[in-house]
């Protein structure tokens, strides 16, 4: 299911699409990953619409969302800041924990080319961001050249890359968990 949503970053209006599993129950709170677009790029790029349909089909909510000055939000066009678009990434995020159906301790951020750059440095410097991610989450390149490809084993490394993790000593855990 796809939800049309904006919120606000720095006072400009961003615009967002959010797709929730068709089979989530009423009640209960899932797992999040917000999706960042890449250098001109926008939400309703091919990557970010398959990306976020492939999350919600296993059990996410997933957020694709316009920067600053791409697509349907606000702010100057050909305006590419890449503290600013981490400030937009931040705002998805405290969007996405307000919501009733996320859990607000499993949000995770996820991009492609240089939305993957902001996402990686944004999970970095704030520690709402459960999983961060070690890889880029994108299709897989035989996709688009019409060969076959394992969706399964795709699937499986998304549920590894939003994974929690615990700090025990020096080293980072997993703690597992299913959407």
């Amino acid at each position: 299911m796809e939800e049309k949503i904006t919120f606000t970053s720095a006072g400009l209006t961003l615009a967002g699409v959010i797709h929730t599993p068709a089979n989530a129950p009423l009640r209960g709170r899932r797992p999040a990953v917000v999706i960042c677009h890449g250098f001109g790029g926008h939400k309703d790029g091919p990557q970010q619409m398959w990306t976020a349909k492939k999350l919600a089909e296993w059990g996410y909510v997933a957020l694709r969302f316009d920067f600053r000055g791409c697509g349907d939000s606000g702010g100057k066009r050909g305006w590419v800041i890449a503290q600013e678009q981490v400030d937009d990434a931040k705002a998805a995020v405290t969007y996405m924990q307000s919501r009733a159906d996320v859990d607000p301790k499993k949000v995770a951020l996820s991009g492609t080319s240089f939305g993957a750059a902001v996402a990686i440095y944004t999970a970095g410097v704030d520690n709402r961001v459960r999983a961060r991610p070690r890889r880029l989450l994108q299709r897989p390149r035989r996709l688009n050249h019409g060969l076959r490809v394992d969706v399964r084993r795709w699937r499986d490394r998304v549920r590894r890359l939003c994974e929690p993790r615990v700090r025990r000593g020096g080293h980072v855990h997993r703690r597992p968990h299913r959407p």
